[in-house]
């Protein structure tokens, strides 16, 4: 069975995070492994703290797996250290495909990548991945527009492969681009503040591009199917 690594943040309710993304993995036909970056203190409502764990934890665990990383998806990583240790692992191991997931807030709120960390992501870790999944305040965030459109298009010029831009909060319908059209993937809006949606999706996304699929038929398959996975929670 092939194997796909999440490295991301712990929430122990499950919801979302590492354990999520493990959830995710196994529910679609794969084995899951994880790296922690930083421990949370959160209920399914709240994030109240973010520890992050020593960037040396990271490396060793990292270099210490012995099987073949069939996908990679990462999550909340926190500092800048950490962002800059993920980005030399893919680029050292050629991994692919990567689905980097920029969390800098949770959903209620609470800051989750530092500035240094961000400004890593969009100089380096963007550039080895095949997909990045932001959320319309995280498109925002990042790129300094409101026009989903223009997110997606500033976004897409720090290498990554394909953007898709999450709306569910805002209208249902995501955004997909590949660098020539931009395609909207239809859905249902979700309701604000819901928990795990964004792990789940990119955790999916991971799941049908390891699969084989197309990146548009991929990011289709992973929007309906994060969808019905959120409204059966």
């Amino acid at each position: 069975m092939k194997h796909l690594l999440s490295i991301a943040g712990f929430d122990p309710t499950g919801g979302a995070g590492i354990l999520r993304d493990i959830k995710v993995f196994h529910d679609l036909g794969f084995e899951g492994a994880g790296v922690v970056s930083a421990l949370t203190v959160q209920n399914s409502q709240k994030v109240f703290a973010a520890i992050p764990l020593n960037v040396s934890y990271v490396e060793e665990a990292l270099n210490h797996l012995d099987f073949k990383i069939n996908g990679l998806k990462t999550g909340m990583l926190y500092t800048e250290d950490i962002v800059i240790s993920v980005f030399n692992f893919i680029k050292r191991h050629k991994i692919k495909p990567v689905v980097v997931d920029p969390v800098i807030f949770s959903s209620s709120g609470f800051r989750l990548l530092e500035d240094a960390g961000i400004t890593e992501m969009l100089g380096h870790l963007f550039s080895v991945s095949t997909f990045i999944t932001p959320n319309y305040t995280e498109g925002k965030f990042l790129t300094g527009e409101m026009d989903p459109e223009k997110i997606v298009r500033s976004l897409k010029k720090r290498g990554a492969e394909y953007v898709v831009l999450k709306m569910g909060e805002e209208e249902g319908t995501d955004l997909f681009y590949d660098g020539n059209e931009i395609r909207e993937l239809k859905g249902r809006k979700l309701a604000e503040g819901i928990h795990g949606s964004g792990c789940t999706h990119s955790s999916a996304l991971l799941c049908f591009l390891a699969r084989g699929e197309h990146p548009i038929a991929a990011a289709v398959t992973a929007t309906e199917s994060t969808q019905r996975r959120i409204s059966t929670k």
